[in-house]
């Protein structure tokens, strides 16, 4: 069920990164509207969070109760469901800034790593966008926290790109 649970979540995550997108331009309306009309994300993962096995959600604990880096690192480790999880419900943004790293290869001459990169920092973007929205007390979005959902996107795109390149280089 922990499983299902995180495909679901990671499900969520593809229109919550669209409509972050949206919130970039419209300074959050675009969210607050999708949330006006039953869209609720961060809602909905907390939920799913509650029907997590008991072990399931004290492991999560452990992770999100470590401190720092190395810590968070440690706990991780001894807690490795958190990582399959965080994985599991990464898997469908991945597949939308491939879909979008496709897309950017398809009308440019991006070397591919490049395009992907960039699909990676889009989606990125969108996501901390509309996570940032989500908590804002005002539910919309300023230009300072666009702005940092840019720079949250422009550095996935560049660890991104700097992934596909070793890889190319590694064949």
């Amino acid at each position: 069920a922990d499983i299902g649970n995180s495909a679901v979540k990671s499900a969520i995550g593809v229109p919550e990164a669209a409509v972050g997108l949206a919130d970039i331009v419209t300074g959050g309306r675009a969210g607050k509207l999708a949330e006006e009309a039953g869209f609720r994300p961060r809602q909905a993962k907390a939920f799913l969070d509650e029907y997590l096995s008991p072990q399931q959600q004290e492991a999560n604990k452990r992770v999100a109760d470590a401190e720092g880096l190395v810590d968070t690192a440690a706990a991780a480790i001894q807690n490795p469901s958190v990582i399959g999880h965080t994985a599991l419900e990464s898997l469908a943004s991945m597949g939308a800034g491939g879909l979008v790293g496709r897309g950017i290869a398809g009308v440019s001459k991006a070397a591919p790593w490049i395009a992907g990169a960039i699909g990676e920092g889009v989606v990125g973007a969108g996501s901390s966008a509309e996570r940032i929205r989500q908590q804002s007390k005002d539910g919309e979005l300023s230009a300072v926290q666009a702005g940092a959902a840019l720079a949250t996107g422009a550095g996935t795109a560049l660890f991104g790109a700097a992934g596909g390149r070793v890889a190319q280089k590694l064949g």
